[in-house]
């Protein structure tokens, strides 16, 4: 099991359940890594990382496999600096544009971007015919949409009701709210173009943060309380709220636990 399985392991595990389907078409793109051996090159660990370490003779793979790439009509666009790889664009005309359907990092070990399915199978073959190269291998594949920040916000927005049931389950589930939004950005965030580049899909988080603070407090927890507060209870009866600050006897045994104005049961909210 790889890294990407096991940290799809672990997201599915945050979804309880619930199936978000958003109303959004197909791009037909993907952002992808394919791994594989380089004899030419090596990965030096120090004590602030890991980088690739260049070898003498890296220049036979460079000119088979941008050869290659050149030929099958991409443009290789060679860095200025010692520590960086090239980037594989479309044209000439792509270089230094921002959030482009097509870019991919040419890593000597590692090559990853944002491209469709034609053009990774194009760049395996390429890889997987260079003599230097061995254990060629797509190691992660995820679907890419290519739409605007203002078209991602409106898909939320009409997942709206489903999204809110994620919202409760994660709550009554005992997870802080203060992690809500980096959990359902890593389990239903949308993969949009802009994000894949920067990895930092605030759409998402602020849209849930928002809606389970709105949702709380039309439970009956206003923010004044929602900021001390980190388990929440309410009484299915009367509506009477009890909050704690941190574990206790009645977090525990909540569901045990009678309502002092009508001995009412409790059912837990966050």
């Amino acid at each position: 099991m790889n890294f990407f399985s096991i940290f799809e392991e672990r997201t599915n595990s945050r979804k309880f359940g619930v199936n978000i389907i958003y109303d959004i078409p197909k791009t037909a793109l993907y952002r992808f890594i394919i791994r594989m051996g380089n004899k030419y090159s090596k990965t030096a660990v120090s004590y602030d990382g890991s980088a690739t370490e260049r070898l003498s003779g890296i220049e036979k793979y460079e000119d088979q496999v941008y050869g290659a790439l050149r030929d099958a009509g991409y443009w290789v666009q060679k860095s200025d600096s010692l520590y960086s790889s090239p980037y594989l664009y479309r044209s000439i005309e792509d270089v230094g544009k921002c959030n482009l359907p097509f870019k991919v990092y040419l890593n000597p070990n590692e090559y990853s971007g944002i491209a469709t399915e034609t053009d990774i199978n194009c760049i395996l073959s390429i890889l997987q015919n260079c003599d230097a190269l061995s254990n060629v291998r797509l190691e992660f594949k995820k679907e890419v949409y290519d739409i605007t920040k203002e078209e991602y916000r409106k898909v939320l927005e009409d997942a709206k009701n489903a999204v809110l049931l994620w919202i409760k389950e994660y709550l009554s589930n005992g997870l802080s709210i203060s992690n809500i939004g980096v959990d359902f950005q890593k389990c239903f965030g949308i993969p949009i173009i802009p994000f894949e580049y920067s990895s930092d899909d605030y759409i998402a988080k602020e849209f849930v943060e928002n809606l389970a603070f709105e949702y709380l407090e039309n439970r009956g927890f206003p923010k004044s309380i929602l900021r001390k507060a980190v388990f929440g209870f309410i009484c299915k009866e009367c509506g009477n709220i009890v909050t704690k600050s941190r574990s206790c006897a009645f977090v525990t045994n909540y569901k045990q636990q009678k309502c002092p104005k009508c001995s009412g049961e409790f059912e837990r909210v966050f």
